[in-house]
């Protein structure tokens, strides 16, 4: 790859993370209200976020897994862990079918 296209590649992660953090960050409040309001797995806040008509970061519904990635950006500052391992939201489980608690 040449230096102006390595250089392209570079920018484009930086606006892709800026963006995911400033939506992390938008979303914050939204998911407290859901998680006091009793989402207590991510398939519930996924639930709640779509019925309130929210879209998810890139345009289309949410999951448990975006929920999950966006609170590990909303929990960062730098984004999610280097390592590449994902870690469970505090409190959250992935839930089952219908928002039921589920496991890990």
């Amino acid at each position: 790859m040449d230096r102006r296209a390595n250089q392209g590649c570079l920018n484009s992660i930086q606006v892709r993370q800026e963006r995911a953090r400033t939506h992390a960050v938008e979303l914050a409040p939204v998911i407290a209200e859901l998680r006091s309001g009793g989402a207590t797995t991510l398939q519930a806040i996924a639930t709640g976020l779509n019925a309130r008509g929210i879209s998810a970061t890139r345009g289309g519904r949410w999951t448990p897994m975006a929920v999950k990635r966006v609170l590990a950006w909303a929990l960062s500052n730098s984004g999610p862990d280097p390592s590449g391992e994902e870690t469970e939201p505090a409190g959250l489980t992935e839930g089952g079918r219908n928002g039921e608690a589920g496991t890990m």
